[in-house]
């Protein structure tokens, strides 16, 4: 859970940019998107198997992520390689180009956050 959050707070800020509600500041794109690149590969570790039936633990994961495995899998790995676009992509210092792919990452996210965890 704490991963899931880290990510939010290092992927808050590029949506904004991308949605022109903050100024574009290319540093903290870079930075951001280099921290996501290593926070996606984080929380995965807690929906295997063995948490499935966890009682003392707060979630809004949906049982899909343990009906649906392939599918989560596939979510997981969807993330992940957005999330490397958008690294190489701010590098190029195409602004266009940054804005469209953290809207991609942001689908990314949505799409797991539609199937996998409960209307927050």
């Amino acid at each position: 859970q704490s991963a899931m959050t880290l990510q939010g707070k290092y992927f808050g800020p590029l949506a904004g940019m991308a949605q022109g509600k903050v100024p574009y500041n290319a540093e903290v794109v870079a930075r951001n998107a280099a921290y996501l690149d290593v926070l996606d590969k984080m929380p995965w570790d807690g929906f295997t198997e063995s948490t499935k039936d966890l009682k003392d633990v707060k979630t809004a994961a949906l049982p899909a992520i343990w009906n649906e495995p392939a599918k989560f899998k596939e979510a997981q790995e969807r993330l992940q390689s957005e999330v490397s676009r958008l690294v190489s992509v701010s590098k190029s210092g195409d602004e266009a180009a940054v804005k469209a792919q953290i809207g991609a990452v942001g689908k990314s996210c949505g799409g797991c956050h539609e199937n996998f965890r409960q209307k927050q």
